[in-house]
């Protein structure tokens, strides 16, 4: 109540401005009424930490496909060099047996072209010699190179068998270092993928064990959000009483300074000049109750 006196006392004043000039104690007085009223009144903010740090941990949001095709990029390596080392296996060999191949064409027609030239040679001296007998257009003549050229056709047949086998053989052996190969690439293929596995498993639990530390890290982190809102709420309540019981006592303190300055101008007044400030200034007039009651009885009573 008082402090709301003051209030309407310190609007008085404003509205009041300019009235009373001419006596210097007077004047006085209504600015120091004034500065009073209008003085702040002194706040208390207690000492406050530093903000914290609320930064949360983020999350290991990867797939499972996705950490299944890290696993394979980071095996990428033992990958190719495991698959060289099966395609070098057989290579040579492969490559000895493909020449031995080409050889044994080589020696096929090498062989026919012998069996041709041992043929020519020998059809020529035989026609020679009938001719030279006067046997050339004989019976014995045509039987003669019957035999011959059915002698040359065995021979061709025969290096073409033997070729033929050959070439069954070492196809054969081709067939065999391919079947190795295929082997070994299955073998490696259900290698390969239980590593992949176990790489991505490991994978798996570091992403795992990472998103339960940032959970339970972001968890005490949220706690903490809640409890430095409950203390700063409490810090807050406190802080408003502290500046309520410290506001009561400036305004008691000042409400005193009002009285004594009130006083300080009307101890310069005869009481008939008090009574009339009193009963007829509006600004003694307007003071709060008990203080006009104390000050009438003290200098007009």
């Amino acid at each position: 109540m008082a402090f709301d006196a003051l209030k309407e006392a310190s609007n008085w004043f404003q509205r009041l401005s300019g009235q009373g000039k001419g006596n210097s104690s007077y004047d006085q007085f209504v600015k120091d009424m004034e500065d009073l009223l209008n003085r702040p009144y002194d706040t208390i903010s207690p000492n406050k930490p530093d903000s914290p740090d609320y930064t949360m941990m983020g999350q290991d949001n990867r797939t499972d496909q996705e950490l299944n095709d890290l696993a394979r990029a980071q095996l990428e390596e033992y990958y190719q060099k495991n698959l060289n080392a099966i395609d070098n296996a057989n290579k040579s060999e492969n490559e000895a047996l493909n020449q031995d191949k080409k050889t044994a064409e080589e020696l096929l027609q090498q062989r026919k072209d012998e069996i041709d030239s041992s043929y020519q040679d020998a059809s020529s001296s035989l026609n020679n010699d009938l001719l030279r007998r006067g046997l050339a257009r004989s019976s014995i003549a045509a039987n003669t190179n019957t035999k011959l050229q059915q002698s040359k056709t065995d021979a061709i047949n025969s290096t073409q068998q033997k070729h033929a086998e050959t070439m069954q053989a070492i196809d054969s052996k081709i067939a065999n270092l391919t079947a190795q190969r295929q082997q070994a690439l299955d073998q490696f293929d259900i290698q390969f993928a239980a590593k992949v596995t176990m790489q991505m498993n490991e994978l798996m639990q570091e992403r795992d064990k990472a998103n339960a530390e940032a959970m339970k890290f972001n968890n005490s982190v949220l706690q903490q959000i809640q409890n430095d809102y409950a203390s700063n709420l409490s810090n807050a309540e406190k802080e408003f009483q502290l500046n309520e019981q410290s506001k009561e006592k400036q305004l008691q303190e000042r409400q005193k300074e009002f009285f004594n300055t009130a006083r300080k101008v009307l101890s310069t007044m005869s009481a008939k000049e008090a009574k009339d400030k009193l009963q007829n200034d509006p600004i003694f007039k307007n003071l709060p109750q008990y203080m006009h009651t104390a000050l009438f009885r003290e200098f007009v009573q």
